[in-house]
Protein backbone atom coordinates (compact mmCIF):
# COMPACT_ATOMS: atom_id res chain seq x y z
CA UNK A 1 0.00 0.00 0.00
CA UNK A 2 1.18 2.90 -0.83
CA UNK A 3 2.23 6.02 1.60
CA UNK A 4 0.78 9.20 1.47
CA UNK A 5 2.61 12.05 1.22
CA UNK A 6 2.23 14.81 3.54
CA UNK A 7 1.44 18.14 1.32
CA UNK A 8 3.29 21.08 3.01
CA UNK A 9 1.86 24.32 3.07
CA UNK A 10 3.72 27.66 3.84
CA UNK A 11 2.14 30.53 5.40
CA UNK A 12 0.47 32.81 2.16
CA UNK A 13 0.42 35.66 4.50
CA UNK A 14 3.32 35.90 5.89
CA UNK A 15 4.97 35.08 2.28
CA UNK A 16 3.27 37.74 0.51
CA UNK A 17 4.07 40.16 3.37
CA UNK A 18 7.76 39.26 2.91
CA UNK A 19 7.28 39.42 -1.01
CA UNK A 20 5.70 42.81 -0.99
CA UNK A 21 8.51 44.45 1.35
CA UNK A 22 11.50 43.29 -0.70
CA UNK A 23 9.48 44.29 -3.86
CA UNK A 24 8.80 47.62 -2.42
CA UNK A 25 12.36 48.42 -1.19
CA UNK A 26 13.99 46.95 -4.40
CA UNK A 27 11.44 49.77 -6.19
CA UNK A 28 12.29 52.39 -3.71
CA UNK A 29 16.07 51.78 -3.99
CA UNK A 30 15.98 51.44 -7.92
CA UNK A 31 14.12 54.62 -8.37
CA UNK A 32 16.13 56.87 -5.98
CA UNK A 33 19.30 55.53 -8.29
CA UNK A 34 17.74 56.79 -11.62
CA UNK A 35 16.58 59.79 -9.88
CA UNK A 36 20.23 60.60 -8.28
CA UNK A 37 21.34 60.72 -12.00
CA UNK A 38 18.09 61.99 -13.97
CA UNK A 39 16.65 64.31 -11.44
CA UNK A 40 13.10 63.20 -9.18
CA UNK A 41 9.84 64.02 -11.11
CA UNK A 42 7.64 66.12 -9.22
CA UNK A 43 4.75 63.74 -9.60
CA UNK A 44 6.70 61.15 -7.57
CA UNK A 45 4.92 60.15 -4.49
CA UNK A 46 7.42 58.42 -2.35
CA UNK A 47 9.22 61.13 -0.80
CA UNK A 48 7.26 61.81 2.69
CA UNK A 49 8.48 59.94 5.88
CA UNK A 50 6.48 57.30 5.93
CA UNK A 51 8.76 56.46 2.94
CA UNK A 52 12.38 57.62 4.92
CA UNK A 53 10.97 55.09 7.94
CA UNK A 54 10.33 51.81 5.80
CA UNK A 55 13.94 52.39 3.76
CA UNK A 56 15.25 52.53 7.31
CA UNK A 57 13.13 49.78 9.02
CA UNK A 58 14.26 47.39 5.96
CA UNK A 59 17.71 49.02 5.63
CA UNK A 60 18.50 49.45 1.99
CA UNK A 61 18.27 47.16 -0.97
CA UNK A 62 20.33 43.90 0.65
CA UNK A 63 17.81 43.17 2.89
CA UNK A 64 14.81 44.03 0.45
CA UNK A 65 16.37 41.46 -1.94
CA UNK A 66 16.62 38.97 0.63
CA UNK A 67 13.29 38.88 1.79
CA UNK A 68 12.36 38.87 -2.00
CA UNK A 69 14.17 36.12 -2.38
CA UNK A 70 13.24 34.12 0.80
CA UNK A 71 9.72 34.69 0.39
CA UNK A 72 9.68 32.52 -3.14
CA UNK A 73 11.99 30.01 -0.82
CA UNK A 74 9.28 29.70 1.87
CA UNK A 75 6.62 29.34 -1.26
CA UNK A 76 8.62 26.27 -2.17
CA UNK A 77 9.46 24.84 1.17
CA UNK A 78 12.66 25.40 0.87
CA UNK A 79 15.11 24.91 4.28
CA UNK A 80 17.71 27.68 3.12
CA UNK A 81 14.36 30.63 2.92
CA UNK A 82 13.93 29.99 6.51
CA UNK A 83 17.84 30.95 7.21
CA UNK A 84 16.99 33.75 5.20
CA UNK A 85 13.52 34.65 6.51
CA UNK A 86 14.86 34.61 10.38
CA UNK A 87 17.72 37.12 9.52
CA UNK A 88 15.81 39.06 7.69
CA UNK A 89 13.03 39.50 10.61
CA UNK A 90 16.15 39.33 12.93
CA UNK A 91 17.27 43.11 11.21
CA UNK A 92 13.88 44.46 10.58
CA UNK A 93 13.03 43.96 14.64
CA UNK A 94 16.43 44.67 15.87
CA UNK A 95 16.09 48.58 13.80
CA UNK A 96 12.39 48.52 14.50
CA UNK A 97 12.05 47.70 18.06
CA UNK A 98 14.66 50.55 19.00
CA UNK A 99 13.34 53.19 16.78
CA UNK A 100 9.71 52.52 18.03
CA UNK A 101 10.70 51.98 21.69
CA UNK A 102 13.13 54.93 21.57
CA UNK A 103 10.10 57.36 19.77
CA UNK A 104 7.47 56.82 22.36
CA UNK A 105 9.67 57.37 25.09
CA UNK A 106 10.74 60.73 23.92
CA UNK A 107 7.59 61.76 22.50
CA UNK A 108 4.35 59.14 23.86
CA UNK A 109 1.46 61.29 22.23
CA UNK A 110 3.77 62.81 19.02
CA UNK A 111 4.10 59.19 18.36
CA UNK A 112 0.84 57.98 17.94
CA UNK A 113 0.00 61.78 16.30
CA UNK A 114 2.32 60.74 13.44
CA UNK A 115 1.17 58.58 10.69
CA UNK A 116 4.69 57.11 9.62
CA UNK A 117 4.95 56.12 12.73
CA UNK A 118 2.49 53.61 11.89
CA UNK A 119 4.77 52.02 9.06
CA UNK A 120 7.27 51.37 11.62
CA UNK A 121 4.89 49.97 14.32
CA UNK A 122 3.13 47.63 11.50
CA UNK A 123 6.80 46.09 10.20
CA UNK A 124 7.65 45.30 13.55
CA UNK A 125 4.42 43.59 14.61
CA UNK A 126 4.10 41.51 11.32
CA UNK A 127 8.07 41.06 11.63
CA UNK A 128 7.58 39.46 15.35
CA UNK A 129 5.18 37.53 14.33
CA UNK A 130 6.46 35.95 11.53
CA UNK A 131 9.23 35.48 13.67
CA UNK A 132 7.88 33.47 15.76
CA UNK A 133 5.32 31.99 13.09
CA UNK A 134 8.58 30.64 11.77
CA UNK A 135 9.54 29.63 14.75
CA UNK A 136 6.94 27.54 15.80
CA UNK A 137 6.74 25.78 12.30
CA UNK A 138 10.19 25.02 11.45
CA UNK A 139 10.24 21.64 11.00
CA UNK A 140 8.21 21.37 8.25
CA UNK A 141 11.32 22.94 5.80
CA UNK A 142 13.45 20.29 7.54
Amino acid sequence: MPDKKEVKESSWLLNLFMLIVGAISIMLDVTARIFLYFGQPSWWPFTGPATAVFSWLVGGTIIGVWMFIGALGLWKEKAWALGVAFVCFTLILGNGLIGVISAIIAEPINFWMFWADYVALIMVVFSAVGFIYLLITRNRYH
